[in-house]
């Protein structure tokens, strides 16, 4: 199965952004950005690819993902 991952692609606001998936293996991509993680997600998976997602980090991740910087 080919993998995948998500990845935010930033806007002419850097603020703001949308998402697209990349494969790990060559250079095929989405061919479009989406508004929310999930619906990139469900557009690479309905092309085959398995998403590899990455841990969580930071104030939002789940306690055993947590990294603080001080």
């Amino acid at each position: 199965m080919r993998i995948c991952r998500l990845h935010p692609v930033h806007l002419a606001n850097p603020e703001e952004f949308k998402w697209e998936w990349r494969c790990e293996h060559c250079e095929r991509r989405s061919s479009k950005t989406f508004h929310f993680f999930y619906d990139c997600m469900e557009d690479a998976r309905r092309k085959s690819f398995r998403v590899v997602l990455q841990k969580p980090v930071g104030e939002s991740a789940p306690a055993r993902h947590s990294v603080l910087e001080y």
